[in-house]
């Protein structure tokens, strides 16, 4: 089972119990403001299937996301196949925003994308409007290579390319 260990956080694929917690995510107005909006029990039913399908087939996906220190689950985050490519996707419980989580999660999970899985390119989509997920991605490294329209809303599609050889 794969383990990404940063300073603050364990990354590893999430239990089926540790479901229950994380539902909550999908519910979660704040969370979902740039992100589609609040899903019903149904969908998020459908999305934890294909986070569990995608580890089952590729041996890699979305992981959860656990705080070292209070031991306690602050959100989801990863890597994913989608219709754009490998795309790097995250959700993180509001308490935890703004104390650079999810960019210690993020820069760990392309780490392991880049040097273990030998992905070439990843991308991630974020609403134009989520000004704090653009300033992220671009702290990444990742460049805005597209502005579209997808869910009614205007997005950014960014990418980031491995640049050395392993």
């Amino acid at each position: 089972m794969t383990i990404l260990e940063t300073p603050h956080l364990l990354l590893y694929a999430p239990a089926e119990s540790e479901f229950l917690i994380l539902r909550n995510l999908w519910k979660d107005e704040k969370v979902r403001k740039c992100l589609g909006g609040v899903i019903s029990n149904e969908q998020i039913d459908k999305k934890i299937s294909a986070i569990q399908k995608h580890w089952r087939i590729h041996h890699f996906g979305i992981f959860a996301v656990k705080d070292k220190q209070t031991e306690r689950l602050i959100g989801l985050g990863g890597l994913h196949h989608s219709k754009d490519g490998i795309e790097l996707s995250y959700m993180f419980f509001p308490e935890w925003w703004g104390q650079g989580l999810a960019f210690e999660a993020a820069k760990a999970t392309l780490d392991y994308g880049f040097h273990d899985l030998q992905i070439e390119r990843v991308v991630a989509i974020t609403q134009d409007g989520n000004k704090r997920s653009c300033k992220m991605l671009e702290r990444l490294g990742m460049e805005c290579i597209e502005k579209i329209v997808r869910f009614g809303e205007r997005q950014r599609v960014y990418a980031l390319t491995k640049t050395s050889p392993d």
